[in-house]
């Protein structure tokens, strides 16, 4: 009761003392209760409040000895605030020091470590989209399916429908879409376009539950069902995910100048980069449709050249050329795309 009361209290001051009092509350306890619910109302101020959230957020990373999964789990609220923002970079970061946290501290068995607590499954995600970046499909997908089975339980679990609930059961939703999506590309590495889409239809329901069915969170759900769409011959429900991909992320390929690099609908430009590219990879291999392929190449390698160390590497050199579909050429060094940073992952050298 006494750490609801001066969190309550933290809330109240405003954010320019916000760090000042939650240092106050953290020195009452550094117990996960109080971790929790500084990310709790981090994930309900991130788009009435960001800068608030933020401040919240880096006050708990500046606690002394801080649990190291907690710890990591503070970097993931950020990363995901930072997103929100449009704050790529110091997004990116986080998420980086996070993951540094996260394989020790959960070790070899993160299904174990969720058995006897449940609030690190969020963490026990992003360690799984670490390991698929590193090449350990095995523990990647031991980590996912045990992360989304516990989001998905969580998310069933919360009661009445008061505004910390909705909260909650948002963040578990996210946390599920995200797990699926990331098994569901381990799938498609695979060529297992089947259980690859039952997973996304999965996710995209997550997704659906988080965020509507308007979303920009959608757009990378369906960039990649569209994807497993067109590897299964199935081109004209492949064509219409990509352009409804496209119309959540309000890319105009026609506008491509006008497009900002460093954003695409609330997304990071190697989304729209990924869509645009593997839409027109679809229609090289369709007849009469070579004009449009252009368009969206000449789009794909705009938002391309925006993408930081990611877009040094040229696209066919990860996504494949011209001929990917018709299995000619390279099929390209691949990537990961994390549906609550909205931004694609490089995979590691060790993949």
């Amino acid at each position: 009761m006494a750490h609801s009361v001066l969190l309550a209290w933290t809330l109240r001051l405003g954010r320019h003392t916000a760090a000042r009092a939650t240092r106050s509350f953290s020195t009452a306890s550094s117990s996960p209760s109080a971790v929790d619910q500084m990310i709790e109302y981090a994930l309900g101020q991130q788009k009435s409040n960001p800068d608030m959230a933020v401040d919240i957020l880096r006050s708990g990373l500046s606690y002394p000895n801080q649990l190291p999964a907690d710890t990591a789990r503070l970097h993931l609220a950020l990363a995901r605030t930072e997103a929100g923002r449009d704050n790529w970079v110091v997004a990116a970061a986080a998420a980086v020091a996070a993951a540094g946290r996260l394989a020790a501290a959960l070790g070899p068995d993160p299904g174990g470590a969720l058995r006897s607590q449940p609030e690190l499954a969020d963490a026990v995600a992003a360690l799984g989209l670490w390991r698929a970046c590193s090449g350990q499909q095995g523990a990647a997908e031991a980590a996912l399916a045990a992360a989304g089975e516990a989001e998905a339980a969580a998310a069933a679990a919360e009661g009445a429908a008061s505004g910390e609930a909705l909260v909650r059961k948002q963040h578990h939703h996210e946390v599920e879409a995200e797990a699926l999506a990331g098994r569901a590309q381990l799938q498609m590495w695979g060529r297992e376009w089947g259980p690859a889409e039952e997973l996304l239809g999965s996710a995209l329901k997550a997704a659906e539950a988080a965020h509507g069915e308007r979303s920009p969170a959608l757009a990378s759900l369906l960039l990649l069902l569209g994807y497993t769409y067109s590897r299964s011959a199935r081109v004209t429900f492949a064509e219409g995910l990509f352009r409804e991909a496209a119309k959540l992320l309000r890319l105009d390929p026609a506008r491509q100048q006008q497009q900002q690099q460093q954003q695409c609908g609330g997304a990071h430009a190697s989304v729209g980069a990924v869509l645009a590219w593997r839409y027109a990879q679809l229609l090289w291999v369709l007849p009469n449709r070579g004009n449009e392929a252009a368009v969206w190449e000449r789009c794909a390698r705009h938002l391309w050249g925006g993408c930081g160390p990611l877009g040094s590497q040229g696209l066919e050199a990860v996504l494949g050329g011209q001929a990917h579909l018709k299995g000619e050429g390279p099929e390209g060094a691949g990537l990961l795309l994390s549906t609550r940073l909205r931004r694609a992952l490089p995979l590691l050298p060790a993949a």
